[in-house]
């Protein structure tokens, strides 16, 4: 099973690296935008990385997905023994609460992060 601090920190990276991806693609004319990313290589990259996910995290490569990839807040809601719990992600800190709460990651956390996050 995944431990929830090294989830996290992958997390935090990948999303930064994805917001970076984004600020530099919107700074792009939409002429050379496709352009530059209608083409092999390009698509073969996307293709990599959505087979690392896939492979990487198994189960969970569909809530990983959501998660780099959709704006925040994301809402999430799940019901857990009959309760009905709403989850608002704002952070990778959020998203790994969230996996921990569904049992999906081990929570290795500190207490301290572990109620900071929470907070």
């Amino acid at each position: 099973m995944l431990k929830a601090t090294k989830l996290q920190t992958l997390l935090e990276h990948l999303r930064s690296l994805e917001n970076e991806q984004s600020k530099f693609i919107d700074s792009i004319p939409s002429e050379v935008n496709t352009v530059f990313f209608d083409n092999t290589y390009v698509s073969c990259l996307h293709k990599q990385v959505s087979q690392l996910i896939e492979f990487s995290f198994d189960g969970l490569a569909e809530d990983v997905n959501y998660f780099l990839y959709e704006p925040y807040p994301q809402k999430i809601q799940t019901t857990q023994a009959g309760e009905v719990k709403n989850y608002s992600i704002n952070s990778a800190a959020d998203f790994i609460e969230y996996l921990v709460d569904m049992g999906q990651v081990e929570d290795d956390r500190d207490c301290a992060t572990a109620r900071k996050s929470n907070a």
